[in-house]
């Protein structure tokens, strides 16, 4: 990682980890981690674009430029943010600083989750507040909605070759997702289902965010309503 920084002259590097599943859960709704993320980020842009809106970062594994870190203040100036690793990277580019995330799954691995709850709690904690807008949120669950789970609706009730030949693109873009990330194939195969639990999972994170019921992890709790 050190001598990638040099060679890119970065001051910020994330490596994108890759994910230790175990259960069955996991290893079904996981992968729907890099599919949601790399289905809406142009990851080859941010390479040659240092804009501020192509900046992403993963919590897990994260190395600093010391004397950069201090100078934009570090992890205190994202302390109200729950997606604070996108956030830093978003403020270091905002700030001139060189900022990437790469692939580092030959490098860091983590078990995130070990069970559907888990991975309930955990996403929910972080769907609706990755979105800086309220419209954005849903412009994202109408996309996803549009484009990755209607058309397996639609073959069902009214199969045709078009419709048949747009389910096997979306598998075919899982399955390449999940041999890059070696992650199960068999997960692309339950793709409508997992589909149908993130959207459902993305709109309770927003309702939990909304009525004040707030979202919970690891024994704390954000955007509760102090009644």
């Amino acid at each position: 990682m050190v001598n990638e920084m040099q060679k890119r002259r970065l001051k910020l590097l994330s490596c994108w980890p890759g994910l230790e599943m175990v259960t069955f859960w996991e290893k079904a709704l996981m992968p729907v981690l890099n599919f949601v993320v790399f289905s809406i980020f142009p990851a080859p842009f941010s390479l040659y674009f240092f804009w501020p809106s192509l900046a992403i970062a993963h919590g897990a594994c994260l190395m600093f430029d010391k004397k950069s870190y201090f100078e934009i203040g570090g992890h205190s100036a994202v302390r109200d943010q729950i997606f604070e690793d996108v956030r830093l990277a978003q403020m270091w580019r905002s700030s001139g600083s060189r900022g990437l995330c790469l692939d580092g799954q030959d490098l860091v691995r983590v078990r995130m989750y070990s069970s559907f709850s888990e991975i309930w709690k955990g996403f929910q904690k972080n769907f609706y507040p990755a979105f800086r807008y309220e419209l954005s949120f849903w412009i994202f669950i109408l996309f996803h909605f549009t484009v990755f789970l209607l058309p397996f609706i639609l073959l069902v009730v009214m199969p045709n070759p078009r419709i048949m030949a747009a389910c096997l693109a979306i598998i075919l873009t899982r399955l390449l997702l999940a041999a890059y990330f070696r992650q199960p194939l068999w997960s692309a195969l339950l793709h409508p289902l997992t589909e149908a639990i993130t959207l459902a999972l993305g709109i309770s994170s927003w309702w939990c965010c909304k009525t004040g019921q707030g979202v919970a992890w690891k024994g704390r709790e954000y955007h509760k309503s102090s009644s």
